[in-house]
């Protein structure tokens, strides 16, 4: 079918060269193969619709499906009505969606293969469908690929390779690996790097503009012990009071405590 309107469409093409360079004779058949070849055009065209339209409807309703089974698969991962998770029936709906190219499903597949959930653990799968998320767009693809790295899941512990791909993530985005970022620049020599607290700072602030309630703990932690800035306990508790404000629970001890030191909080 596609080879067909290929030539029916080249076929047009010289059929209407012929015609403006001024090939003379026979008007009257000219015309009639230019109605011809207008003709030809318009079912060519009418079946590039139709194919266009039957390959939307395809990818359409395999997007569809496969987001189906990737909510099947989240609600039996985290315990689908209240029950227990189910992480076996989880992995069967993320392979059925990630087979029909959930990039979601993929990265909750390698997480599983990762941290043994439901199954044998296996870094080499779980390296694998990070890769397979990542090589998709998938910023979580790439989280999932600084894990591997940090943490020497199946490889050598490699920082260099897991910065790089938390930065990836980060640009993309990621306001997790921005936050990751920040405990390794915080934590230099656990991670066999020095440690750059404003550079720290400066990516648990993006963090905490995307939301990411432990980073702006961390910020306030690095306020009250004056890491790479002056100690400030209104600020520690500024930051303290955004974490329990965006949801984060257990930090009334803490805001007693830089209050009982003077801090204060306008909001």
């Amino acid at each position: 079918m596609k080879r067909k309107i290929v030539n029916l469409l080249l076929g047009t093409m010289v059929t209407a060269a012929l015609v403006m360079t001024g090939c003379g004779e026979k008007k009257t058949e000219e015309t009639a193969a230019v109605t011809e070849s207008s003709e030809s055009a318009t079912v060519a065209t009418e079946e590039v619709e139709e194919i266009k339209e039957e390959e939307t409807e395809e990818v359409t309703e395999e997007s569809t499906e496969s987001e189906a089974f990737f909510e099947d698969g989240k609600a039996y991962f985290n315990g689908k009505d209240g029950a227990e998770p189910d992480y076996v029936k989880a992995m069967e709906c993320f392979e059925n969606a990630a087979n029909l190219g959930n990039t979601e499903a993929m990265y909750y597949l390698g997480g599983m293969y990762m941290s043994g959930a439901g199954v044998t653990t296996d870094y080499a799968k779980a390296r694998e469908y990070f890769e397979q998320a990542a090589d998709a767009g998938n910023v979580d693809g790439l989280f999932g690929l600084a894990l591997i790295y940090r943490e020497g899941a199946g490889v050598d512990v490699d920082m260099a390779k897991a910065m790089e791909y938390y930065q990836q993530a980060a640009d993309a985005g990621s306001e997790k690996a921005m936050f990751n970022l920040g405990v390794m620049y915080q934590n230099g020599p656990d991670y066999g790097i020095e440690s750059d607290y404003a550079k720290a700072m400066e990516y648990y602030k993006q963090a905490a503009d995307a939301g990411n309630t432990n980073a702006m703990v961390n910020i306030s932690m690095m306020y009250f012990n004056g890491m790479g800035v002056d100690v400030d306990y209104n600020e520690a508790l500024k930051w303290t009071m955004m974490a329990k404000e965006h949801g984060m629970t257990g930090l009334d001890e803490n805001i007693e405590m830089l209050k009982s030191l003077g801090a204060t909080y306008n909001e």
